[in-house]
């Protein structure tokens, strides 16, 4: 569906961006989308005021207040009572006013206007308020149960003079930022708004109602401060006398305070997998204990399908306790940035514990705090074919090089199964992350890599325990069984195995240890 607007800009606005807030000076978005869209480009062509919002610019009371839903009859409209609270509401319009608001004439529409893309953690917030009443599916499409990031501000005056005459609404993908640029269609597609929802941030005026159009008369939605109204996007017929949906029109303002309301939308989508960015904005790492900076740039590589939210933070930790020079991953992806940043921060501090040991600082109580040190530089070898749908191995080397971790990383693409034959020499690999499809194979991989593994080093093993392929050969290393069905020999190996319980896929991980005869850790002390 086309949209065509001969916008007129009467207000300029902030030139800087008040805190909490980025700046966004143009807009993008994919050929095909500008193909069949030629408002994508508005930004730049209207300077409608725009920004981009930190995770800390508005934030919403974790105590949800309850919410109820009632059907605006015969309107495809629902409307949905407390969804904000009175604060959060003004907030919201003062942080608006504080961007800064543009006014123009768009034909069907007179108001002020601001857009702000909102960080996830709010859109999430408030999707977690209204998404029960959301209906579930649209003809084809399913609710993805998230909204679109880009929020449009809408401000009329109360002189009577502004309003949203009669139309229907268009279906948006879903938008995100991105440095200066307003990105107009994330997820490279994969989703398309059903329903807008309409904010209504105040109701101390007259007028302002919503109104429907039906074949026998009209209908009006009286805003309500912190309601939610959730309108259906026409599918068919751009002119509201001829869509799919009921038209629907904002009516002047009367008197008392301007209308406030945000428009964003509700995205669903025809593709497998529905939930995916739900599910992924829900279960990234966000913890305050990780560093923001590189949370942001590892981003681009989760894939909830992978399955390694907790597991990149468990292996960061277990390669800082161990200390392993020499790490090869098979699978590469999120896990390879957590990997790189554990040597990297490894090899920082052996650094200067060895600066302080060579100037006689390294003495605890009398007595040698650690070993002699000598420093080298660790390394992480990923093999990846790059072959799975979902893979983000083709990124690593690029957001590598982005927080300077490329120097410790060589990316091989190619089969596992080959590289082994010849690559490694023995007892070369202090740790090894096996992350990728072996299923039923695992015995067989495992036989040809365990001589790389020096004596004392680790192979850590995802999806062993509920998968059945590995769990097969995983009970068998419990059982002791020969090397012909475990791949390591007898006696030589310690293993423990962790389980995610609340997750059904790849929901675990088996840490090996290969410990031939004649291996044992040093003793230092008598106590301690």
């Amino acid at each position: 569906m086309r949209r065509r607007s001969a916008w007129l800009v009467a207000v300029a606005h902030a030139l800087h961006a008040p805190p909490g807030l980025r700046k966004l000076t143009r807009s993008v978005a994919s050929p095909d989308l500008l193909a069949e869209n030629d408002a994508v480009t508005f930004l730049q062509e209207t300077g409608v005021p725009s920004f981009a919002a930190s995770e800390g610019w508005v934030t919403l009371d974790s105590r949800a207040p309850a919410t109820t839903a009632v059907p605006v009859d015969g309107a495809d409209a629902i409307l949905i009572e407390n969804v904000l609270t009175k604060q959060e509401c003004e907030t919201l319009i003062l942080q608006a006013e504080w961007a800064g608001f543009s006014e123009f004439d768009a034909g069907k529409n007179t108001h002020a206007a601001l857009q702000i893309c909102v960080h996830e953690a709010l859109e999430a917030a408030a999707c977690a308020r209204l998404s029960r009443h959301v209906p579930r599916t649209v003809e084809d499409s399913k609710y993805a149960h998230f909204l679109s990031q880009r929020w449009r501000f809408y401000r009329y005056a109360s002189d009577g003079k502004q309003e949203f005459r009669p139309h229907v609404d268009a279906g948006f993908p879903p938008g995100s930022s991105e440095g200066d640029a307003l990105v107009m269609d994330a997820h490279a597609g994969r989703y398309e708004s059903r329903y807008s929802a309409l904010f209504y941030l105040n109701d101390d005026f007259e007028g302002g109602a919503t109104r429907f159009y039906m074949p026998n008369g009209t209908v009006d939605v009286k805003p309500a401060q912190g309601a939610c109204l959730l309108i259906k996007q026409a599918l068919e017929g751009e002119e509201w006398e001829v869509a799919d949906v009921a038209g629907h029109a904002g009516t002047q303002v009367l008197s008392g305070r301007p209308k406030y309301v945000i428009r964003t939308d509700c995205m669903y989508t025809t593709q497998p997998d529905p939930y995916a960015v739900a599910l992924e904005r829900t279960l990234r790492p966000q913890s305050p204990l990780y560093d923001k900076t590189f949370l942001e740039a590892c981003r681009p590589l989760y894939s909830v399908h992978m399955g390694v939210e907790n597991a990149a933070s468990l292996l960061y930790s277990f390669v800082r306790f161990v200390k392993p020079k020499s790490v090869v991953e098979v699978g590469a992806g999120y896990t390879s940035l957590w990997l790189l940043r554990a040597l990297a921060d490894n090899d920082g501090e052996l650094q200067r514990a060895a600066a302080l040991q060579a100037s006689g600082g390294a003495d605890l109580l009398d007595w040698p705090w650690c070993e002699p040190i000598h420093a080298r530089t660790s390394s992480l070898i990923c093999v990846d074919n790059c072959r799975h749908q979902t893979s983000t191995a083709r990124k690593v080397e690029d957001v590598a090089w982005q927080l300077d971790l490329n120097a410790r990383l060589e990316f091989i693409e190619g089969d596992a199964f080959d590289v082994f034959q010849d690559r490694f020499e023995t007892e070369s690999i202090d740790c090894f992350w096996l992350d990728f499809g072996v299923g039923s194979r695992v015995a067989e991989f495992v036989r040809n890599l365990w001589p790389a593994i020096a004596p004392g080093g680790f192979v850590l093993c995802h999806s062993s325990v509920t998968n059945r392929g590995t769990r097969e050969w995983l009970d068998a290393v419990r059982r002791g069984e020969l090397a012909a069905a475990t791949g390591v020999p007898p006696g030589e190996v310690h293993h423990v195995s962790f389980l995610e319980p609340q997750k059904h896929f790849q929901n675990a991980i088996t840490v090996l240890q290969k410990r031939p005869s004649g291996f044992a850790e040093p003793l230092y002390s008598e106590r301690a």
